[in-house]
């Protein structure tokens, strides 16, 4: 039982390690490529943008049956309320901060300094989405009307205008991929190698045309979730959100194939254990990058080319600095949970 458990965390752990560093190489490519939102026509985006945050709430939803049935539901909400919300609002103020002595923002009144908090506040949108759907979820877990809650939930936030609240529509594209999770995690389908060679090189190829033929408006952050208030219609929209889920699914099955194999290959590589060692510090690496990557060094850089070769720099170059940047990252935060464990848990939270 102990060793199963060993595998599980560990596969558990590799997955979201390898889904850190693709959110830290996702970023440098958008942010070296802003003109124009070029990056939506860039295929190693296209990759990464089709499936990997979709792994993460996947990933989340998974654990959470563990961690609900460790606390309890009054307890657990609590706690996710408490150690999420805070890691919003503290991270939230110095972004908005930092953004006010970069002159991103200009104030000519009152109501500017409002609407420049209210979009600072809203960043972190993935810690948004997880905290709503993990307290929605927890609260009617185990209910009979419960999937009705969840298909409302996920209409509902559809719908809400993107001026209002900015990821709600994210929030509602993530919720499916969160209960996914969730149903592995009872039906206790673990993470395992379980398709055949000939399925995978399947799953790898429908995935490959899937991206091939990824499109910008097929980006969530294009095209939304309002299949009712859609600028391509009603009928067109839904085809969207079908094919994003496919592709989404598709991504997520490769990586987990080929991460696993890997593992099972030789499970104390020293790529394994980087990837672990990344993993614990995934929360800490997604909110620090916003800070160094999407804000400093978006600052230094815009209006500038990184390299003249777009294939070098994608394939060579950006994998490099994303590799490099988590390592050092989880190095330096390994280091002072030794010494300020404290103060990490209250900046980051649990």
């Amino acid at each position: 039982m102990e060793k199963v458990k060993k595998a599980y965390s560990c596969e558990i752990d590799i997955l979201r390690g390898f889904a850190t560093i693709l959110v830290v190489l996702g970023h440098i490519l958008q942010y070296s490529m802003m003109q124009n939102e070029a990056f939506y026509n860039d295929f190693l985006f296209k990759v990464i943008y089709s499936f990997h945050m979709p792994l993460f709430m996947c990933i989340s939803g998974f654990l959470f049956k563990h961690s609900y049935d460790k606390y309890g539901k009054k307890t657990y909400i609590y706690r996710q309320l408490l150690s999420l919300g805070k890691v919003i609002l503290i991270w939230n103020a110095i972004q908005w901060i930092l953004n006010c002595l970069l002159g991103v923002y200009s104030f000519d009144c009152i109501v500017d300094v409002m609407k420049s908090a209210y979009t600072a506040f809203s960043g972190l949108w993935y810690i948004w989405a997880l905290l709503i759907i993990q307290v929605v979820v927890a609260s009617v877990y185990m209910k009979k009307y419960a999937w009705v809650i969840y298909i409302l939930m996920m209409l509902i936030l559809s719908l809400i205008p993107i001026k209002i609240v900015s990821f709600a529509y994210l929030t509602a594209w993530m919720l499916p991929f969160f209960l996914l999770g969730l149903y592995l995690s009872e039906t206790q389908k673990l993470p395992s190698y379980v398709i055949s060679k000939f399925m995978f090189f399947a799953v790898f190829i429908m995935f490959i045309a899937g991206v091939a033929f990824y499109r910008p408006n097929m980006f969530v952050y294009k095209s939304g979730m309002n299949i009712f208030d859609s600028q391509y219609g009603i009928i067109l929209q839904i085809g969207i959100i079908f094919y994003r889920v496919i592709v989404a699914l598709l991504g997520i099955v490769v990586v987990k194939e080929l991460l696993l194999w890997c593992y099972k290959k030789n499970e104390n590589s020293r790529f394994i254990k980087w990837l672990i060692k990344i993993s614990h510090y995934s929360l800490h690496i997604y909110i620090l990058q916003r800070i160094l990557i999407e804000t400093l060094a978006y600052q230094l850089i815009r209006g500038k080319s990184l390299s003249s070769n777009v294939v070098w720099f994608d394939w060579i170059v950006a994998p490099v600095m994303s590799v490099v940047f988590c390592k050092v990252l989880a190095e330096i935060l390994n280091s002072l949970n030794i010494r300020y464990k404290n103060i990490l848990h209250f900046l980051f939270g649990r």
